[in-house]
């Protein structure tokens, strides 16, 4: 005998049967990821669900949110930075994972000049699987770097699965997709880049595009795929545009010697409102004209530096001290007191050459470091906390230090109104 069953009772057969397809389908993804010791970083990587079987791709979307006033870098982040890295080495049944970068901007902070986002961003990813996969474990660790007057490097585990049996397309994500890409530079015809000259004497690349609709504001941000370059430093073009043609001048340094870039390939990325491009560039060996101010300029420009640099609140006590100490040691004669001035100077000038030649050395034997690096450092910070604080209680009688006689002696020997008291006192000012 049959039986006919409820009506409610084959709805809930057909609903348990619909969530068991749905739960077996999935568009991986990790969720939002942030680290508890830097939290205004978040990143999350997830698929779109496409599969392009001819090709074994899956296109991927990295999201960053930085709050405000963090920033991260473009893959050439310029005089400071590093760019973010995927360190996929554990993964298995991929063969690669293309990383797509949007059109960065430039910043400039205490005269340093980067390159890179911030906000909200978003980079396209395409992760190639291995012929014939229909599994693959996307594995490892994105490191990101993110900053604003300091800089930090965060690591953040990835871990996906993915099965093309089970994959399903995300109509959010996958429409997210083709906006992400839009704001990649599309790879152009490098023929209409009618010059790319390199000229050693200048350490100068010189590049002129044209572009048939003209130049409205265009940006131009350099990278190059050469390892030998990896720490070289392109710096913000100076651009001109005359009608079609773009001439752009950039200087390039290196912490050690810069190699010949005669024959360089570099990767030229310009944008320009809706438009931006990639060109592929080789470099040849050519003279640029030298367009750099006179020498009465520069050191117009130096002197009035320095000028400026007398009335920060660094410098300014110390001329008072300075001033004071004339004041004390009674009159003078004009010629005497020009001489002790520049008796300091030469003590100033002395410390900081002292302090360049020591970089120096430090970069010659294979060190990358820079003046002010270390202010980056919490130790380095701590130990100054620490003898400020002191110095502090010293000042206002808590304690007080007596030197050995033999030292007081040197001390005040040294702190004379000798001209010899006065470089010294202009080291100590430094």
């Amino acid at each position: 005998m049959n039986k006919i069953l409820p009506l409610w009772l084959v709805s809930l057969i057909a609903a348990l049967l619909l969530y068991s397809a749905q739960s077996l389908a999935e568009t991986p993804s990790t969720g939002w990821l942030s680290h508890e010791d830097h939290p205004p970083v978040s990143v999350k990587l997830e698929l779109t669900g496409h599969y392009e079987a001819e090709r074994n791709l899956l296109p991927a979307l990295l999201h960053v949110e930085l709050d405000e006033g963090w920033k991260t870098y473009w893959r050439s982040p310029g005089e400071g930075g590093i760019p973010p890295t995927f360190d996929w080495s554990e993964s298995s049944n991929i063969n690669d994972i293309e990383w797509r970068w949007p059109v960065p901007s430039r910043y400039s902070i205490q005269g340093i000049d980067t390159v890179g986002y911030q906000g909200s961003l978003t980079f396209p990813l395409m992760i190639q699987l291995s012929p014939d996969a229909r599994q693959a474990h996307i594995s490892g660790t994105l490191t990101m770097s993110s900053c604003t007057t300091v800089c930090v490097l965060t690591d953040y585990p990835i871990d996906l699965h993915v099965d093309l049996d089970t994959l399903t397309v995300d109509s959010d994500r996958a429409f997210a997709f083709n906006p992400a890409m839009g704001k990649v530079p599309r790879e152009y015809d490098s023929n209409n880049v009618k010059q790319a000259i390199w000229s050693d004497a200048n350490q100068r690349v010189q590049l002129t595009i044209e572009r048939d609709s003209g130049w409205q504001e265009p940006q131009l941000f350099i990278h190059s795929n050469n390892e030998a370059l990896a720490d070289a430093e392109f710096s913000s073009p100076n651009i001109q545009v005359e009608g079609n043609t773009l001439t752009a001048n950039i200087e390039v340094s290196h912490w050690l010697e810069l190699p010949d870039l005669s024959g360089a390939e570099l990767i030229a990325t310009v944008s320009d409102e809706k438009f931006a491009a990639e060109y592929n560039v080789q470099l040849t060996a050519g003279t640029i004209a030298n367009n750099a101010p006179p020498l009465w300029a520069i050191l117009l420009m130096a002197l009035a530096g320095g000028l400026i640099l007398n009335i920060m609140p660094c410098v300014l006590p110390v001329l008072g001290l300075k001033v004071q100490s004339l004041m004390l040691s009674g009159a003078q004669e004009p010629k005497v007191v020009r001489k002790q001035f520049f008796a300091s100077s030469l003590g100033i000038i002395s410390s900081f050459l002292v302090i360049a030649l020591g970089l120096m050395a430090l970069r010659w034997s294979g060190g990358s470091v820079g003046w002010g690096i270390q202010f980056q450092n919490p130790y380095f910070i701590a130990a100054l906390v620490a003898i400020t604080w002191v110095f502090a209680l010293n000042l206002m009688g808590a304690f007080e230090f007596k030197l050995p006689s033999s030292l007081s002696t040197s001390a005040a020997t040294a702190g004379d109104d000798s001209y010899k008291g006065h470089f010294l006192q202009g080291m100590l000012a430094t």
